[in-house]
């Protein structure tokens, strides 16, 4: 059964950011070029969008956003994606503003103060000559912003204890990333704005914290990676407190706002739920808040986020299995069952789906790198032309949940490697750690290691290897592709080619990360110009495809332009697939369509692979 990219995306759901009040859970949808806030009534079990035609809810704040919507008691507070302004939702045909935005404003990690009438959030301020980052609180009778905290490069992962009137938040300064190094803060603000108490709570050189919380007891919880993973713990009357200590990931890093890996649930005590991650695959863990102890909830899903409490049994949260993609659900923890709230985005039968098997191998220096293995699911398992998946970030991961796009190419007789390689989350702060001054050497090493040791297996076929990836992931692409000669083809989806240039006009939430991909001073300079594939197309002898949007300001196209025009003149196979109105990751259904069949007939007319039908053909330059 093969599979067509119209069914990869329109069944594929864009989903994610929970949120929940004891009514109802919400989350974000995404519907073509838009976010649309969901909302499922406990009550009556009916699903609605909230948003009226003409809005979107999304931050642009550090250019990768995230949370956008914001549940404050009976209130709900959202950044609409046109103007950056913050809006409540009420009973009407529009919602009403409350601060506008544009053009120099955006917020984003919206806390409510019910007693004073305030709103306190993150700002982000452009101006001429540059970026400024600032807690604001915003009076919702006069609509006057006050500036409450700045100086930091960054701030972020604002959460209010009404009862306690204070503020808790995380800071940090170039040239860190927030998973390299940053602050955690407590500040009691009292009712005519003013802070009559700021404490640092934790700044330690090379210690991460992320996603502080209040617990209902009124205590601050937050993860951290003190002891080389992201443990939760908890800060009690000066003291701190690990709740759960083990070689597993409860944090993620913050690329986006508003990530939650855990929450609160009541039963002759407060407890803890929490998906923790080892090796890139999650599992619900249940923490004793009193006796700190901890057990395993057992379930089918391999990833787990966005946890919320919902009553005081259950949990509302995402989750997909091998079998199944995203869905919105309910635990019931007194029956330990799991309720989708809508039908799972599922859309083959099971003896279709290629079942991802986790794979390792050792490296030549010693060490141990990760993927997740896709056989065909159409096809010869034996020597299948095999694509290599590289994930963003670089410091992120990819999982083995059930993913359409992976389908579609094991439908059509491809074999899969999704590859964590050293540098990942997922594994450990040692493991992410990995790719310090690295970046396109350690991580280009384990990617051929593992495709190699597929070859070796009988399990692709090594005149068929293909490569490809992503923004950081197509960055990997390239590199690979210029500076060794293993794979056949690639296709890079606005990778990065002049390392130099990305360092000159990238934004300022990731100005300070080549300092850690690559290092400081002269001899970063010339690593920035060494590991740049753009000043080594002599060394390219394989076709590549590029895709990119004109709108991309984390990667400008000129990245994908050059390098696409200097393997054109030195007459080697090439296409270069621009769209319009699109920034770093398309969101057009239209676009993501064209893409994929884009890229499969590429590979189609490169490898003569005569079994792929129905595939539109594309230009490709030199053929």
């Amino acid at each position: 059964m093969e599979i067509s990219a119209d069914i990869v995306f329109s069944k594929k759901e864009f989903i994610g950011f929970v949120r929940t009040d004891f009514k109802a859970v919400y989350w974000q949808k995404k519907t073509d070029a838009s976010v649309q806030i969901m909302r499922y009534d406990l009550t009556s079990h009916k699903i609605d969008a909230l948003l009226p035609d003409g809005y979107s809810a999304k931050s642009k704040i550090y250019e990768y956003g995230g949370l956008s919507y914001y549940i404050c008691r009976d209130k709900i507070f959202f950044i609409n994606q046109q103007d950056q302004a913050i809006y409540q939702l009420v009973e009407g045909p529009k919602p009403v503003l409350v601060i506008e935005a544009y053009p120099n404003y955006r917020y984003a990690d919206i806390v409510f103060d019910e007693m004073a009438m305030r709103l306190y959030a993150l700002q982000e301020e452009h101006t001429k000559k540059s970026v400024i980052h600032r807690i604001v609180s915003i009076d919702l009778t006069n609509k006057e912003v006050t500036p409450l905290r700045e100086g930091s490069d960054f701030y972020s992962s604002l959460t209010w204890c009404e009862e306690n009137r204070q503020l808790a938040y995380l800071s940090w300064d170039l040239p860190n990333m927030p998973w390299q190094q940053s602050a955690l803060h407590i500040a009691t603000i009292e009712i005519d704005t003013r802070l009559s108490f700021h404490q640092k709570l934790v700044d330690k050189k090379d210690v991460s914290i992320c996603q502080p919380k209040w617990g209902p007891d009124k205590k601050l919880y937050f993860c951290s990676d003190e002891t080389g993973w992201y443990n939760l713990y908890q800060y009690d009357q000066e003291k701190i407190t690990n709740m759960y200590p083990l070689e597993e990931e409860i944090g993620y890093p913050d690329w986006q706002r508003g990530f939650s890996h855990y929450t609160f649930v009541y039963d002759a005590g407060y407890k803890i739920v929490a998906a923790s991650v080892k090796e890139a695959v999650s599992k619900l863990v249940e923490i004793d808040i009193k006796t700190k102890s901890a057990k395993l909830i057992s379930s089918s899903y391999n990833y787990i986020d966005s946890l919320q409490g919902l009553t005081y049994n259950q949990v509302a949260l995402i989750a997909g299995s091998p079998t199944t993609g995203l869905q919105v659900i309910i635990w019931d923890r007194a029956k330990n069952s799991f309720h989708p709230i809508e039908n799972p985005s599922k859309s083959l039968p099971s003896e279709n789906i290629s079942l991802a098997k986790k794979i390792n191998c050792r490296t030549k220096d010693g060490q141990k790198t990760h993927g997740f293995y896709y056989p065909p699911s159409n096809g010869n398992a034996q020597k299948a032309p095999l694509i290599v998946l590289c994930h963003g970030g670089p410091t992120g991961y990819t999982n083995a949940m059930f993913d359409l796009e992976k389908q579609y190419f094991t439908s059509k007789g491809f074999a899969l490697l999704d590859v964590n390689y050293r540098g990942s989350a997922g594994f450990g702060r040692k493991y992410r750690d990995a790719l310090r001054k690295e970046w396109g050497i350690l991580d280009a090493s384990d990617v051929l290691e593992l495709t190699q040791f597929l070859c070796n297996e009988g399990k692709a076929d090594p005149e068929k290897l293909i490569i490809r990836g992503r923004s950081a992931g197509g960055y990997l692409v390239l590199a690979v592709l210029t500076f060794h000669d293993l794979f056949k083809a690639g296709a890079s989806y606005y990778g990065i080619s002049d390392l130099q240039m990305l360092e000159s006009d990238t934004h300022k939430f990731e100005s300070g990360y080549s300092s850690f991909l690559i290092g400081e001073g002269k001899n970063a300079k010339k690593a920035l110009y060494d590991r740049s594939p753009i000043h080594f197309i002599d060394k390219l002898s394989c076709p590549i495809i590029f895709f990119q949007g004109d709108e991309d300001k984390v990667v400008p196209p000129d990245q994908s332009e050059n390098m696409y025009l200097a393997l054109k003149n030195k007459k080697i196979p090439t296409a270069y697939v621009l769209f319009e109105k699109e920034g770093h990751g398309f969101q057009k259904k239209e676009n993501l369509i064209k893409a994929l069949e884009s890229e499969c007939a590429f590979y189609k007319k490169i490898f003569n692979l005569e079994n792929l039908k129905d595939i539109p053909e594309i230009k490709i330059d030199n053929v």
